[in-house]
């Protein structure tokens, strides 16, 4: 259990991220969750991970969050597994995309599923949840209530 200190640090992370995510491994499903300017900060942290050369070598990889349990990783194959999301950066940079078309047509309260477009034989599912603005990332996450 987080102390108060713990959980307010923690709340303000998931604020400063400005989305939530979380992973059910019953379901075999990452979910993002956020508002159109959450889900665009996703957008922004996939392409900044795209943009580094660096991040060209496979299992280079970045944690997001303050749990730090999601990874953008680079691979030489698409995949969405319990360690996160991963491929080659181009892969990545095409799947932020069709996550930004994908905003452009949904409407409030709409999921988008990825793992068809982007990694058909991975065992998870990634879901973007596009909820109503403003969205407090931190009120999702239970451990913080």
């Amino acid at each position: 259990m987080l102390s108060p200190e713990m959980k307010a640090a923690v709340r303000e992370e998931w604020r400063k991220l400005g989305f939530f995510y979380d992973r059910d491994d019953d379901t075999k499903t990452w979910k993002i969750v956020g508002d159109r300017k959450g889900i665009e900060r996703f957008i922004q942290e996939v392409t900044r991970f795209t943009s580094d050369p660096r991040n060209e070598r496979p299992s280079e990889h970045e944690h997001l969050g303050p749990y730090l349990y999601l990874k953008l990783m680079s691979w030489p194959e698409n995949r969405i597994d319990e360690q996160g999301i991963a491929g080659p950066l181009s892969e990545l940079r095409r799947m932020a995309f069709t996550i930004r078309e994908g905003l452009l047509r949904a409407a409030d309260a709409q999921k988008i599923f990825l793992r068809q477009s982007f990694a058909p034989n991975s065992e998870y599912e990634l879901c973007i949840e596009l909820r109503p603005g403003p969205f407090d990332a931190a009120g999702e996450d239970a451990g913080c209530r």
